[in-house]
């Protein structure tokens, strides 16, 4: 016997936990630099450059550099050690040297300026940073200051020294306090950039700011994709001079985890929720012996105070807010809070819990925020006959639960309060699939050929139990069935790639589509235009077929899989198996509403508000979709139970079968 099931009619993706609607907190980067970093398409070409090379005065000089791509720069040394004979060299490109190590987790550099290779013929030691001056071209896009410097020292890696003042189209960098050392021989690198700027395709680029790190006083959340807001730091044992970088995303950032919270309740709209991330990054103090005597930790005596400011078109019904603190650096999850929805600002409000976080000051810190929901209620199952294998089911007209059982060749009848009664089929050679009410009254469903047999049949039960199998010449393999517009059963017919109908007296009629061998019809509908419309899962189309046989295929988006089909609202919605669900005008005209990632959306049913309901077999959830906006239940109670046929149910309940699990399950919204 040879089950229509999850084996060979449907494609089960791993369940995977992904993010929905996030804001975080972490540094101008946080998670991974670039030698490639993206550029706006104003920027500098990556060929050209100059090089400077001359004696070093120990008394301090300014240096006019090359100029290159329209930028002129000036570089001011302090007083240093410089021994006589001393030259200092410094290369400057508007692209990356190809030497140039990766770049720190912490500098995202979504636009560079420029790059500077400094190298010195005798050790040298100098009072501080140089300074620095650039005079930025006409037309060239800064994108988002601030104007921020970059040094690469072998001994110690990258790190951010600070940020330019600008000033019209000047912008000045002025050096520490802290000395520096460039051995003889040593490469030393520097680059000018912004964490921030013109938006490619397909994200925003991330925005960053460095603030000082003051307990009780806001830093902001850099405005991005309509998000903005604060972070307060509490009390705290930072030194003096302390900096965070805080950097808001669209993109996750590079190493960002997966969220941990309501792993199931994941949300997502149509157009999608703009993504948020925001990370920190602590920052030293700038003198060089306050730094030196600090402790590479800061103490806080609780988890930090959020307030996230919402975009003006993300409606906080019925969501819950969650914020997760990472280290970005080890992926270790430090906190989970619940937030509390601010409704006069729009806003939504952390408190911090009130316990101590310590900071490692070489770390990157990611603040997620998490907008989840999900279909509240309760479950029940009521077992069947082992080895049954329930497929589809339908409320029938006599207000009880109508399924077809492939393992047994039954059909099955439910009461609301779960009586079963189980009703052999009269032919051992066919298999029960699909099922739904007929305009006479009765439920009919379809058969698929089993064992030898090369033939399938439609069949008629009545409420009272009586069947009645219907066959004809070229009916292979029937599987969905509707009722349509003009009184007939219309099914689609994988075997003979086909669209049928049956009378109310049993009599066939078949519409051939096409050869295509990898056509793989699964369900069918009444469309709002009193058109049959279908899906075809292996080439990933939906169809509709007029009730004189005239047809067209639409394609859906490539690899989509398109399952269950139900019409709402003047459209025709669709599951997709690769975790979308499709909606179509009646003219053809598709587009897609995002789901989890990992989910099955299968086969769809419509309850009397006109919400839709499918069943999720990788997730072994339900799901629905109010408007655009797709949510999931918790799991059902038996593990692995495979959800597949779904149908409304008396009483606002959604009644399904379990494929794995030979039940079938009632879910009842709270």
């Amino acid at each position: 016997m040879r089950f229509l099931g999850q084996d060979n009619s449907r494609l089960i993706l791993s369940a995977a936990s992904i993010t929905l609607t996030m804001l975080v907190l972490a540094s101008c980067g946080g998670g991974g630099g670039s030698n490639s970093p993206l550029t706006a398409p104003n920027q500098p070409p990556p060929s050209q450059g100059g090089t400077y090379s001359g004696p070093l005065s120990a008394a301090g000089m300014t240096i006019n550099l090359p100029g290159v791509a329209g930028f002129a720069e000036s570089l001011t040394v302090p007083a240093n050690d410089a021994a006589a004979g001393t030259n200092l060299t410094v290369r400057v490109t508007s692209g990356a040297p190809a030497a140039m190590p990766a770049l720190a987790p912490d500098m995202h550099v979504a636009i560079p300026y420029l790059y500077f290779t400094l190298s010195t013929n005798k050790d040298v030691k100098i009072d501080g940073f140089p300074g620095f001056k650039l005079a930025i071209p006409a037309g060239f896009s800064m994108g988002t200051l601030p104007v921020k410097v970059g040094y690469y020292d072998p001994k110690v890696g990258w790190k951010h020294i600070g940020d330019f003042a600008l000033a019209g189209r000047t912008a000045t960098f002025t050096p520490t306090t802290s000395a520096i050392t460039l051995r003889a021989g040593e490469t030393y690198y520097a680059l000018t950039y912004t964490c921030g700027g013109p938006s490619p395709s397909p994200a925003p680029s991330p925005v960053c700011t460095t603030v000082p790190l003051l307990a009780g006083t806001p830093l902001p959340i850099p405005a991005l994709g309509g998000y903005s807001g604060d972070w307060v730091a509490g009390a705290n044992n930072a030194p003096d001079g302390t900096t965070v970088t805080v950097t808001s995303y669209v993109s996750p950032p590079p190493g960002a985890p997966s969220p941990s919270a309501d792993r199931w309740h994941r949300l997502f709209v149509n157009p999608p929720v703009k993504r948020h991330f925001v990370t920190i990054k602590y920052g030293g103090p700038s003198d060089a012996s306050t730094r030196a005597a600090s402790s590479s930790t800061i103490t806080f005596a609780k988890f930090p105070a959020v307030e996230f400011d919402l975009p003006a078109d993300l409606s906080t019904k019925g969501l819950t807010f969650k914020l997760e603190t990472f280290d970005l650096t080890t992926g270790a999850l430090l906190d989970t809070e619940t937030g509390t929805i601010v409704s006069t600002s729009h806003s939504v409000s952390f408190p911090g819990t009130n316990v101590s976080f310590t900071a490692d000051t070489s770390h990157t810190y990611l603040w997620e925020l998490i907008t989840t929901t999900y279909v509240a209620g309760t479950f029940k199952e009521y077992p069947l006959t082992a080895g049954s294998v329930p497929t589809q089911i339908v409320q029938g007209n006599d207000g009880n639960l109508w399924f077809t059982e492939q393992g047994t060749d039954k059909i099955g009848r439910m009461t609301p309060s779960g009586t079963l009664t189980e009703f052999p089929i009269p032919n051992s050679s066919v298999m029960p699939y699909g099922i739904t009410n007929g305009p006479d009254g009765n439920l009919w469903f379809t058969n698929f050929p089993s064992g030898t047999a090369t033939a399938g049949a439609i069949g008629r039960i009545t409420t009272a139990g009586v069947i009645t199998l219907f066959s004809a010449e070229g009916l292979l393999h029937p599987l969905g069935i509707t009722a349509g517009p003009d009184g007939n059963l219309w099914f689609v017919d994988a075997g003979s790639q086909a669209i049928g109908f049956s009378t109310t007296s049993g009599s066939i009629t078949e519409f051939a589509l096409t050869s295509n061998p990898a056509s793989a019809l699964r369900q069918i509908t009444t469309g709002p235009d009193s058109n049959l419309w279908f899906t075809d899962e292996g080439l990933n189309t939906i169809g509709k077929i007029t009730t004189s046989g005239a047809s067209n295929e639409y394609a859906a988006a490539a690899g989509s899989q398109p399952f269950g089909i139900v019409a709402r609202s003047g459209a025709l919605l669709f599951g997709e198996v690769t975790a979308n669900i499709g909606q179509s005008t009646t003219s053809g005209s598709i587009s897609e509403i995002s789901g989890v990632t990992g989910s099955t959306p299968r086969v769809l049913a419509k309850d009397a508000l006109g919400d839709v309901w499918f069943s999720d077999p990788a997730l072994n959830t339900l799901g629905k979709l109010v408007g655009s906006l797709i949510t999931e239940t918790n799991p059902v109670p038996t593990a692995n139970a495979n959800p597949d046929g779904i149908t409304s149910g008396p009483g606002g309940t959604i009644w399904f079968t379990e494929f794995n699990a030979n039940k079938i399950g009632v879910f009842t919204p709270s």
